[in-house]
């Protein structure tokens, strides 16, 4: 099964994006920094078998600040033992959620704050 840190995750990845409420997202990034900043080898290695399917979850609900500032956090890893997120397109996925119609200014905000 899985342990507490994939739960915490689960939220990123599997959560409809309407729950996502701003509160509810700052909640989450703040207990996940927090232990990303304790222990970013353990917390790396981990979530990394979740891959793109975690990248792409946290993507679709990129729509504040909170989740933004996370993402960033993982994505700009000092360390290649401390990279969560695969980089392979993940710039023309960004670039792309500025263009589509109907992606809520919030998101579309967040995707110019990772770029």
């Amino acid at each position: 099964g899985e342990g507490p840190l994939e739960r915490l995750w689960a939220f990123a990845e599997r959560s409809g994006p309407e729950e996502v409420d701003s509160a509810l997202a700052g909640y989450f990034a703040r207990a996940a920094a927090a232990i990303l900043l304790r222990r970013p080898e353990e917390v790396a290695a981990r979530l990394r078998r979740r891959g793109r399917s975690l990248r792409d979850g946290f993507l679709r609900r990129l729509r504040s600040e909170p989740l933004a500032e996370l993402f960033l956090h993982t994505v700009r890893a000092k360390r290649p033992c401390d990279v969560i997120f695969p980089a392979d397109g993940l710039i023309p996925t960004l670039v792309g959620i500025l263009h589509v119609e109907g992606h809520c200014g919030e998101r579309q905000e967040a995707a110019r704050r990772c770029l």
